[in-house]
């Protein structure tokens, strides 16, 4: 690809689209580990912790969650956050590696997860507060900017630019593609609801409705095994924006693309 056509090209969502479900298809099993031990093991622990809270509780408009169990959550939410963030790092890398064409392992992505989880945190965090100061003002600027920082995620993961780095490369990266982002996730954001309704379905709409401790509990469970699912789609689905975009601006294939972790 010669430098004048670099940057020309749009973003291909059809592209995007078929190389998250290849790589779901090829490392699910990889994927599956990573977010067993770093989504889905760390949740049902704080779950069954927060069970003595919820023991006797029955959720109502008024009441809608057990405030005793508060002090708790609050000690638990910001270390869930970074574990979080770690499982993002670590998937990311997982699909990153894939796409460009090398054989990802459990214990490089866990490695990854472990290096990258603050600097992730760190642009999640200041990425929420700018989305959040931007839609204060206006719903449109709030939209742009959670597009403008769309791959910064990805970008502080396998680039070494810092964490306010990745909101440049994030900026540059999605220039002249922000509509077509937009699509991407409204698409996704259908598909989720879809999902969604099938799992209330199948579970005959109580997941839904008011309900004592026992239903209470057992609908977090549900949530939280349709949130692992979800996640993973959402994160490689991020890593195939973040390498498409880097085709288009930079020119980078897959043997360039298979440095970044090196």
């Amino acid at each position: 690809m010669t430098t004048g056509v670099i940057g020309r090209e749009k973003l291909y969502m059809g592209r995007v689209f078929q190389t998250t479900f290849q790589v779901i298809g090829r490392r699910f099993k990889v994927l599956l580990g990573i977010s067993a031990l770093l989504s889905l093991a760390p949740s049902l622990v704080m779950l069954v912790l927060m069970f003595p809270f919820f023991d006797g509780f029955t959720e109502t408009a008024s009441n809608p969650f057990p405030f005793a169990a508060l002090p708790a959550f609050g000690v638990a939410f910001p270390i869930l956050l970074l574990i979080s963030a770690m499982h993002q790092a670590a998937t990311l890398h997982v699909a990153i590696t894939d796409i460009a064409g090398k054989q990802p392992t459990f214990r490089e992505a866990l490695i990854t997860g472990v290096r990258r989880g603050l600097p992730v945190l760190g642009v999640l965090i200041l990425s929420l507060l700018a989305i959040v100061a931007g839609g204060m003002f206006l719903f449109v600027p709030g939209v742009m900017i959670a597009l403008a920082f769309s791959v910064a995620v990805p970008a502080v993961t396998a680039e070494h630019g810092g964490v306010f780095g990745a909101f440049a490369r994030s900026r540059y990266l999605t220039r002249d593609n922000r509509w077509r982002i937009l699509g991407m996730v409204l698409v996704y954001a259908i598909a989720t609801w879809v999902f969604q309704l099938v799992i209330t379905g199948l579970t005959g709409g109580f997941l839904m409705t008011a309900i004592n401790s026992s239903m209470l509990f057992t609908r977090m469970a549900v949530s939280l095994i349709e949130s692992f699912f979800t996640t993973i789609l959402s994160t490689v689905g991020l890593a195939a924006l973040y390498a498409e975009l880097r085709r288009i601006k930079d020119g980078v294939g897959a043997s360039d693309l298979a440095a970044v972790f090196d």
